[in-house]
């Protein structure tokens, strides 16, 4: 019995529900992360059991994991589940349903964990509170995949091929920017590169504002009105260390 958990995580949220699922399953498997996979790539795998792990931004599924989930090629009879995390809003299990409906698969199982965000603010107590039970609801979606529990989802629409992008006119650089380029190594998509020392952003930015809440001198400011002034985040227990080795930096 192989299992993989694919996921794709910016502040680790993702990351720590993959590895706490995985460490608790009955068959613990390979952590494979959809960001660090060539866009050009058609994976295949043999798993019996198949994870999906991944941030609602903007509701849905990030497009660069949803790009990944329809080239992957997956055998027959696999079991397939879906946890995602989000902050305040998920439609994405439905979509992600729809897609692997397309390749004549489906999801048995899903799950949405609520999680301090990465975009529209949350009250400090409720990100506390999100964080202390989220173990335990790794606890229990692992113990109902090792029962084989099977649920009814709906199957949603996905004609339409998401671009949740982030314009770089959002982003300002303070003064107290040092350079380091660690915003430059988090982006998953190569987005951020170094010009007199400062950070320029390119037009392919998904969303995910790694660059952001990693900053060490918290010199990168963000213009969106929703975002404007909030905090950096990232998941206690996921070091920059982690980010590094998901996008082989």
């Amino acid at each position: 019995m192989r299992t993989i958990i694919y996921y794709y995580t910016s502040t680790g949220n993702s990351l720590y529900l993959a590895r706490e699922i995985n460490s608790a399953l009955k068959t613990s498997g390979e952590l494979v992360s959809m960001g660090n996979i060539s866009e050009y790539e058609v994976p295949y795998s043999d798993a019996d059991i198949i994870g999906f792990v991944y941030p609602a931004y903007s509701m849905y599924m990030p497009w660069i994991a949803e790009k990944f989930v329809r080239r992957l090629e997956i055998k027959q009879d696999t079991y397939i589940f879906a946890v995602v995390t989000y902050a305040k809003y998920e439609r994405s299990i439905a979509r992600l349903n729809a897609v692997l409906h397309a390749k004549s698969r489906h999801l048995s199982y899903g799950k949405s964990v609520k999680m301090p965000g990465n975009f529209i603010p949350i009250k400090e107590e409720k990100n506390k509170e999100r964080l202390s039970v989220a173990k335990n609801i790794a606890k229990g979606i692992a113990s109902e995949i090792n029962q084989n529990v099977i649920q009814t989802i709906k199957v949603g629409s996905a004609r339409k091929q998401l671009h949740n992008n982030f314009r770089p006119k959002w982003f300002q650089v303070r003064d107290m920017c040092i350079g380091c380029s660690i915003c430059t190594k988090v982006c998953p998509l190569d987005n951020v590169v170094l010009f007199n020392g400062k950070p320029n952003w390119k037009e392919r930015c998904i969303g995910c504002l790694g660059c952001f809440h990693w900053c060490p001198k918290n010199a990168i400011e963000l213009g969106f009105p929703l975002i404007r002034g909030r905090s950096q985040y990232h998941h206690p227990e996921v070091v920059l260390q982690d980010i590094f080795r998901d996008r082989n930096k």
